[in-house]
């Protein structure tokens, strides 16, 4: 069994940028406290990358984007 590499951030948050732009009501839910829409956006994130993004790296990224804190220095940032 061959291990895959690792997943390469740069690729992964453009992804989630590009399903975040095409679906703002989804995030905005999400954004709400929703969680039911992060099922639908890290299926649209692993679509729109042919398969290659991991889903828990995805869903970890996408929760750090949700934080209020997401981008401030020391806060929020995903792994």
């Amino acid at each position: 069994m061959s291990v895959p590499p690792p997943m390469d951030p740069t690729a992964l948050s453009a992804w989630i940028d590009a399903v975040f732009e095409a679906h703002p009501h989804e995030v905005a839910r999400l954004r709400a406290g929703e969680q039911r829409p992060m099922d639908f956006v890290v299926g649209r994130v692993l679509m729109i990358s042919g398969g290659r993004a991991d889903p828990v790296a995805t869903r970890r990224m996408i929760a750090g984007r949700l934080s209020p804190t997401w981008g401030e220095p020391g806060g929020g940032s995903p792994p």
